[in-house]
């Protein structure tokens, strides 16, 4: 879990518009950090107070987890919500990621055995991280270069 909260904290620190502190999620108990693009959402009627803090504003998220029915393995995960049309069909990274109908919307999944025992785990789920990320971001229409923080050596 150390591992992970410090890749996440690695990404989350690549962009400079809203994002959330890496924290568990009460919904699943996974370790997740999310992206907020400054679009509002219309909420629901009837929806819960904690959803419509979460649900205000187009998000994409990304989170390890020990898996359900649906997955039955420990994964890494994105999703952006709402999702838009054709995410589903992107290119992920690694050739092991893949996508999944999830809840009606596709999520990116990332097997965490598929990562474990490579000589950079690290780099692997980051290069799961950012694709994901801007595969939802381009097809949501979000500003990626102005968010996108460079390298320091471009700085």
């Amino acid at each position: 879990m150390l591992w992970v909260n410090n890749v996440l904290t690695n990404f989350s620190g690549r962009f400079y518009g809203k994002t959330c502190p890496v924290h568990i999620y009460w919904h699943h108990m996974d370790l997740t950090v999310t992206r907020f693009s400054v679009k509002k959402l219309p909420l629901p009627e009837g929806m819960s107070i904690p959803n419509k803090d979460a649900c205000s504003h187009e998000v994409i998220s990304f989170g390890f987890w020990v898996g359900d029915e649906n997955v039955p393995a420990t994964a890494f995960y994105s999703y952006i919500y709402p999702s838009p049309e054709g995410l589903q069909h992107t290119q992920l990274k690694p050739a092991t990621a893949n996508w999944q109908i999830s809840n009606g919307s596709p999520m990116a999944l990332l097997k965490y055995d598929d990562i474990r025992n490579e000589a950079d785990p690290n780099q692997l789920l980051l290069d799961f991280l950012e694709p994901a990320h801007t595969a939802g971001a381009k097809l949501a229409h979000w500003n990626i270069e102005d968010l996108k923080v460079p390298a320091l050596d471009k700085l």
